[in-house]
C-alpha cells in the first residue's frame, strides 16, 4: 500500500511516499480501507520533536480516521465489511495514560489500517468521511474542553486565542451553538474575514494589536467570561488579565511554551478558575457525529490534498495558513 512515513525528528524532508506490505488484521481486528485523514498539529510534533513526547520511527503520521471495513478478524465482533467508520484514534481506553495513533503508534495517512474493532464507531447516514476524519483530535478536545470542563453557557462571552486552526475553529463553532458571544483573535485581517464569516462576533487582529486590552475594551471594561487558551508562552497573562470576576481561563496546550508566568492577584481578587482539559472521550464523538449527521454542525475544511500530495498538506499546516482542517483523501 502507499504510506506517508516520518523517517525521523526534522524538517519535511523527513517524509517520504513510500510502498508498505498491507497491514494484517489480528484476530480482534479490524481492517479500514482509509477515505480520509484529518491532519493536526500532532502530526508537526511528531515530525519536529517535542519534550516528554517520545516516538520511534518510522511512523505513519494521522490521527483522525475514516474509511469503509474491510476485512474482520474472527474475534472483532459482528461489525460488516463496507460499513463506513470513524475510528477513535486513542488506543488505550484512558485520556491520562493515551497511546495515539500517528503518534505512539501508526496512524493513517496510508490507505489501509488494522485497529482494534472497539475503536470502531459506525457513521451515522449522511456524515461523509471528510467530514468524519475532521473530529477526534480538534472537535473532539474542543467539545470536552468547552462542554465539559468549562461549561460555556448561552449568553457568556468567550475569547478564542488561535482561532484560524482546527481546535480554534472548532471552539467558535461550537461556542456559537451554545449561544456563547464570540471574541476571535487570529493573526492576520484574512484570516479574521473568513472567522467573521464563521460568526465570530467580533475579531483582533493579535499580530497587529494588544488583544488582552482589546477585549477589555470590547467588553467596556467588563471583561470576558470565558478565554480559551492552548498557546501558553506570552499569552497566558495577558489572558488571565481580560478576564472578568468568576471568569474561567480554559487551557488544552501550550503551541508558544509551556513555563508562564501568572500574576496570582488576578486569581484571588477575580475569584478566576483555571481549568485543564486533555484530549476527548467516546460519548464525546458520538455527540458531535450526531450534530453533523442533523445539519448542526458542520466541519470547517480548508482544503483537500490527496495522498501523493501530503508533504504539502503538511506544509500548510506547518505555515499557518489554513482556517479550519486540512484533510488528506487516499
Amino acid at each position: 500500500m502507499k504510506t506517508i512515513v516520518i523517517r525521523g525528528h526534522g524538517d519535511l524532508d523527513r517524509v517520504a511516499c513510500e510502498n508498505w506490505p498491507d497491514p494484517q488484521p489480528g484476530p480482534a481486528d479490524v481492517l479500514v480501507r482509509v477515505r480520509a485523514c484529518g491532519l493536526n498539529h500532532l502530526d508537526l510534533w511528531v515530525l519536529k520533536g517535542m519534550p516528554g513526547l517520545p516516538v520511534s520511527f518510522p511512523r505513519i503520521p494521522g490521527g483522525d480516521i475514516a474509511g469503509e471495513v474491510a476485512a474482520v478478524g474472527p474475534n472483532a465482533g459482528g461489525i460488516a465489511v463496507g460499513t463506513p467508520v470513524l475510528i477513535d484514534p486513542e488506543m488505550s481506553g484512558d485520556p491520562v495514560h493515551n497511546e495515539v495513533l500517528g503518534e505512539h503508534l501508526n496512524g493513517g495517512l496510508c490507505e489501509q489500517i488494522a485497529v482494534r474493532a472497539s475503536n470502531l464507531i459506525p457513521l451515522p447516514r449522511g456524515v461523509s468521511f471528510e467530514d468524519a476524519a475532521c473530529l477526534p483530535i480538534a472537535y473532539g478536545t474542543a467539545w470536552r474542553m468547552m462542554v465539559r470542563r468549562g461549561r460555556v453557557r448561552a449568553g457568556e462571552s468567550v475569547v478564542i486565542l488561535g482561532a484560524s486552526g482546527g481546535v480554534g475553529v472548532a471552539c467558535l463553532q461550537i461556542a456559537k451553538l451554545l449561544g456563547a458571544t464570540v471574541y476571535a483573535v487570529s493573526s492576520s485581517d484574512e484570516k479574521l474575514a473568513r472567522l467573521r464569516a464563521l460568526g465570530a462576533d467580533e475579531t483582533i487582529n493579535g499580530a497587529a494589536a494588544d488583544f488582552s486590552a482589546a477585549v477589555w475594551a470590547l467588553t467596556r471594561k467588563r471583561g470576558a467570561d470565558v478565554v480559551i487558551n492552548f498557546t501558553g508562552g506570552d499569552t497566558w497573562m495577558p489572558s488571565v488579565r481580560l478576564l472578568k470576576r468568576h471568569g474561567r481561563l480554559l487551557n488544552c496546550g501550550a503551541t508558544a511554551g509551556f513555563a508562564v508566568n501568572t500574576d496570582l492577584r488576578y486569581l484571588w481578587r477575580r475569584e478566576i478558575a483555571i481549568l485543564g482539559s486533555n484530549s476527548w472521550e467516546r460519548g464525546d464523538l458520538d455527540e458531535l457525529l450526531a450534530m453533523v449527521a442533523d445539519r448542526r454542525l458542520r466541519p470547517v475544511i480548508h482544503k483537500i490534498f490527496p495522498l501523493h500530495e501530503a508533504r504539502a498538506a503538511m506544509a500548510a499546516l506547518r505555515d499557518r495558513k489554513a482556517v479550519g482542517k486540512i484533510v488528506v483523501m487516499p
